[in-house]
């Protein structure tokens, strides 16, 4: 079978994958003073081993209890500051649309009142939903169209990403997350914490 020569590949189907890319691009290469990068890493498993790992100064490699106890999963959500590689993060028991609501405001709180701030994020549902516009209208201070104004995801994806308020939001295409610079700090904490074991 050779499952070694196997690889992912991805098909486009945005058709206007390559310009929302470039405009990514374009922010990247003259970012805001404040621009945040966005996303959820959900389902962690949370492992403890029956036994703490095994190692003297004569064994070349580490011993691992093979057996373990499942304490359940938990979601990060994770807002990288593009200026100085900050991370905001907060580990929550899911990422339903009231919990990215709450870290959402939560991480705005701790930014400059009289700043404007752009934010990178995917497409997620609850990102693009009506509840998220009321909020980013309330912390913009600005009157958030209704409802009706705003009844389908293009009218709401346009007006997040309006810049006569003080919040601004930058979606990926479709399938291009990975453009999204959070996704290299949740690669470096798989690669350095999630392999361990933890309670």
């Amino acid at each position: 079978l050779k499952p070694h020569q196997s690889r992912y590949f991805l098909q486009i189907t945005d058709p206007d994958f390559f310009p929302k890319m470039e405009r990514l691009l374009a922010l990247y290469r003259d970012p805001p003073a404040n621009l945040f990068f966005f996303d959820e890493c959900p389902g962690i498993q949370v492992l403890n081993r029956l036994t703490p790992d095994l190692q003297t100064e004569a064994m070349q490699k580490r011993l691992k209890e093979f057996e373990y106890i499942r304490h359940g999963t938990l979601d990060v959500l994770a807002f990288l500051h593009q200026g100085d590689g900050e991370v905001f993060m907060q580990c929550c028991a899911e990422h339903k649309t009231e919990t990215f609501l709450a870290v959402f405001r939560r991480q705005v709180e701790r930014c400059p009142q009289d700043e404007p701030l752009h934010y990178v994020m995917d497409n997620l549902s609850s990102h693009r939903g009506y509840p998220f516009c009321r909020l980013v209208a309330e912390l913009s201070a600005v009157a958030c169209p209704t409802q009706q104004q705003l009844h389908c995801v293009e009218q709401r994806v346009e007006w997040l990403a309006r810049e006569d308020k003080r919040i601004v939001v930058h979606f990926t295409p479709y399938h291009g997350s990975w453009l999204n610079w959070i996704e290299f700090w949740f690669g470096i904490m798989g690669r350095k914490v999630l392999g361990e074991s933890f309670g």
